[in-house]
C-alpha cells in the first residue's frame, strides 16, 4: 500500500510522489476494482496528496508521437482565452486580421 505519505514538510514531496509512483507500479493494480480498494484504505492527507498528483498529471498533456510537453500553465491560458471566446467577452479576431499578421510573422520570419 501507500504508506509513504507520513511526511509531512512540502521538501519531502518530490521523494512522496516519486514513492507513490513505484509503490502503484509495484503493485497488484489489475483493475479498476483493484485501484479503488487500494485509495480506499488510504487515510485523508494520503488521498488529498494523491489528488494533488493525479489533478497536475491530468493537467499537463502529453501528445502522442510528439515529445512536446504542454506546461499546466499555457493549458489553462487556452482554457481561459476560449471560455472568454465562447461567453462573448472576447470576440477574437476577424479572418483578415489573422491573415495580416501571419504575413507580418511571415516577413519577420
Amino acid at each position: 500500500m501507500l504508506m509513504s505519505f507520513n511526511l509531512a514538510t512540502e521538501n519531502n514531496t518530490f521523494i512522496k510522489r516519486t514513492t507513490m509512483k513505484q509503490e502503484i507500479r509495484s503493485s497488484k493494480i489489475n483493475s479498476f476494482e483493484s485501484l479503488i480498494e487500494i485509495v480506499s484504505s488510504l487515510d485523508f492527507e494520503e488521498k488529498r496528496q494523491l489528488w494533488q498528483i493525479l489533478d497536475q498529471e491530468m493537467r499537463t498533456v502529453k501528445i502522442e508521437e510528439d515529445d512536446e510537453v504542454i506546461p499546466p500553465e499555457e493549458i489553462a491560458i487556452s482554457e481561459n482565452a476560449w471560455d472568454d471566446y465562447i461567453s462573448g467577452r472576447d470576440s477574437g479576431i476577424s479572418s483578415q486580421d489573422l491573415k495580416r499578421k501571419g504575413d507580418r510573422l511571415r516577413r519577420l520570419g
